[in-house]
């Protein structure tokens, strides 16, 4: 019975410990795995603990084995250890994604100000300066998540091509004094509708994986 009670708190200790490394709340972590939030602050409390699947499932959300979240060897610090770096390098590359974009708009408002300096009376295109760096940041951050992206990667590349679609043809027309290039409107249409068919494509390819 009391090796029994000692892997409950071994267990419960385990679970505590991984969830908060992983930064996830009870029912955040309920949701993950289609529990109810009552469930996981039982286990956590240890009025009860997981069955084998469910363990199984909670291992691989954080990137541990079963071995330990129900042990108390100190190879368990380790893959904690594993956890923790790999929130930290997630973030990391949150970071360095926004910061590149950051350089795009600390650019574009440097060669604002400097020719606003150089041409005193004023320029009536300096303006556009900073619509030509809605799609570059597009661009940015594009390279970025399809290099990093992982869990809403598809969704973030549908809307930054989206916004590429529009915001470079934007460029275009205020770059052009030419009488109804307004029409040039027309021309993202077609590339915005392929691009919502490939990204249903790409949902109902995942379903059918996962099926």
């Amino acid at each position: 019975m009391e090796k029994i009670e000692n892997l409950k708190r071994t267990i419960k200790n385990n679970l505590i410990k991984y969830r908060k490394a992983a930064g996830l709340t009870q029912v955040q972590l309920a949701q993950k795995l289609g529990y109810s939030d009552k469930s996981v602050s039982k286990w956590e409390r240890e009025e009860g603990v997981p069955d084998i699947y469910i363990l199984k499932e909670i291992a691989d959300l954080y990137g541990v084995t079963v071995n330990d979240l129900i042990s108390e060897e100190e190879g368990k610090i380790s893959s904690l250890t594993k956890v923790i770096i790999k929130k930290l390098s997630s973030r990391n590359k949150l970071i360095i994604a926004l910061l590149s974009a950051g350089v795009v708009w600390a650019i574009a408002t440097t060669l604002y100000v400097i020719l606003d300096i150089a041409n005193p009376k004023g320029l009536d295109w300096l303006g556009n300066i900073y619509i030509y760096a809605i799609p570059i940041t597009c661009v940015v951050l594009l390279v970025f998540n399809c290099i990093w992206g992982k869990r809403f990667k598809k969704i973030f590349n549908f809307i930054l091509i989206s916004a590429l679609i529009w915001t470079f043809t934007l460029s275009l027309y205020i770059s052009f004094s030419i009488e109804n290039f307004s029409e040039l409107f027309i021309i993202p249409v077609p590339l915005q509708i392929l691009t919502i068919l490939a990204f249903m494509f790409g949902k109902n390819k995942n379903v059918e994986v996962k099926k």
